[in-house]
C-alpha cells in the first residue's frame, strides 16, 4: 500500500514557515536521587508552523486544496526545511560524498537517503550486543554496534522480528501493530496476546491457525484490544513506574498510525491486502 503522495507542500509557504526538529525524552527522578531517561522516538521529528508563509487569501487557499487532497493526515508529503535541506553545511555546494548512504553490491541500485548529524554518537538503531552476537553467531564489541550499517540492522529485524509474527502475511495495520510489539517485548510475547484477543490457545507461536483467525477477525476492532491488551502486560512489569508515559505514548501512537493504515488500505484496496511487503 502507499500512504505517501509524491508531492512537495508550496514551496513558497515553506521557505517562510517557523520550526525544525523536536526530539521527546522522558526524565525520572528515583527516590535515590538518580535519573532514569526513556527517550520515546527513535529519532528527531520536524515540526513546522506553516501559517507564518501565508499572507494573502490565494495562499491560504492553496493550503487548504493542500490539506484536503492529502485527506488531512491520511497520507504523508514532502515538505522542505527552510533551514535544513543540503546533505552539506550551509554555505557550502553538495557533493557526493557529503553523506554515507549505503554499500553497494553492484545489484541494489536505489537506496534510502539519510543524513547523520555529528559524528561522536552512531545512529541508535535498537540492536543490542546480545542480538547482533546472535545475529553473526559469535561475540561482538561495542564498536561492532557503533559501526552497525542500516542493512546489517534492518536485516536482523527482519529475521527476529518481522518472519517471526509472519509480517507479510498479516492484514495492513494489524502487522504494525504486531511488529512494534514483538521489537518491544518480543515476538512470543507479541503472538501470545493476539492469541489472546482471538481467544486461541496461547503458545506464543504465529501458527497457521493463528494467522487464519487473525485474518478472518474484523482488523478496526482487533488492533485496539491488542494494544489494551499490551498495556495490561506492561503495567504488570515492575519497570512500569519508570517507563509508564513513554510507554502509553508508544502503544498510543501505534495504534493511532495502526487504525490510519488499515483505513487507508481500505480506501485503495477495499478487497485487503493484495500482494506481500517488500
Amino acid at each position: 500500500m502507499n500512504i505517501f503522495h509524491e508531492i512537495r507542500f508550496p514551496l513558497d509557504i515553506s521557505l517562510k514557515s517557523r520550526g525544525g526538529p523536536e526530539r521527546r525524552t522522558r526524565v525520572t527522578t528515583l527516590i535515590s536521587g538518580r535519573e532514569e531517561r526513556n527517550a520515546q522516538w527513535a529519532n528527531s521529528r520536524r515540526k513546522f508552523d506553516a501559517g507564518y508563509g501565508i499572507h494573502s487569501l490565494a495562499a491560504l487557499a492553496q493550503v487548504v486544496a493542500f490539506f484536503e487532497e492529502r485527506r488531512g493526515m491520511l497520507y504523508g508529503f514532502r515538505f522542505r526545511d527552510p533551514g535544513d535541506h543540503l546533505s552539506c553545511l550551509p554555505g557550502r555546494l553538495p557533493a557526493p560524498t557529503d553523506q554515507f548512504i549505503a554499500d553497494g553490491d553492484g545489484t541494489q541500485m536505489q537506496f534510502q537517503l539519510t543524513k547523520i548529524y555529528g559524528g561522536s554518537l552512531a545512529p541508535y538503531m535498537g540492536i543490542t550486543r546480545a542480538a547482533l552476537a546472535c545475529a553473526r553467531g559469535h561475540a561482538v564489541s561495542k564498536a561492532d554496534i557503533r559501526n552497525l550499517t542500516r542493512e546489517e540492522a534492518a536485516a536482523i529485524y527482519r529475521l527476529n522480528y518481522w518472519s517471526a509474527i509472519r509480517g507479510d502475511e498479516l492484514p495492513d495495520g494489524l502487522d504494525a501493530v504486531m511488529f512494534d510489539h514483538a521489537v518491544n517485548s518480543g515476538p512470543k510475547a507479541a503472538v501470545r496476546a493476539l492469541q489472546g484477543a482471538l481467544d486461541l490457545p496461547q503458545n506464543g507461536l504465529m501458527g497457521l491457525r493463528t494467522l487464519k483467525f487473525a485474518k478472518a477477525a474484523d482488523t478496526e476492532e482487533l488492533i485496539p484490544k491488542l494494544c489494551r491488551a499490551r498495556m495490561t502486560f506492561l503495567q504488570r512489569l515492575s519497570t512500569w513506574i519508570v517507563f509508564r508515559r513513554g510507554w502509553t505514548a508508544r502503544v498510543n501512537a501505534i495504534e493511532r498510525e495502526a487504525l490510519a493504515m488499515h483505513l487507508a488500505a481500505q480506501f485503495i484496496h477495499p478487497e485487503g491486502k493484495t500482494g506481500v511487503k517488500t
